[in-house]
């Protein structure tokens, strides 16, 4: 099965997830401004929910790849025994 749909969200969530991760492990001068100050050592950037943000929408484009992958072997093993 060859389905162009998944691949292409397969490779958007990837990207998407290595995106966040990598955002979300930038150093503190790169955070950006300070949203919420927990404390004199902990803070909430901007930075921090824009990684978040992508590492989200990256899982949910490979779950989205990952769902439609599958309707697509259901259906075609439907065929198979039909």
């Amino acid at each position: 099965m060859r389905d162009w749909r998944v691949s292409v969200l397969a490779a958007v969530g990837f990207v998407g997830l290595l995106a966040g991760l990598f955002v979300l492990a930038l150093p503190g001068p790169y955070e950006g401004a300070a949203l919420y100050v927990l404390d004199a050592y902990h803070a909430l950037c901007v930075m921090d929910l824009v990684g978040l943000a992508l590492v989200v929408l990256g899982g949910a484009a490979a779950w989205g790849a990952g769902a439609l992958w599958w309707r697509r072997v259901g259906k075609e093993q439907e065929r198979q025994t039909a």
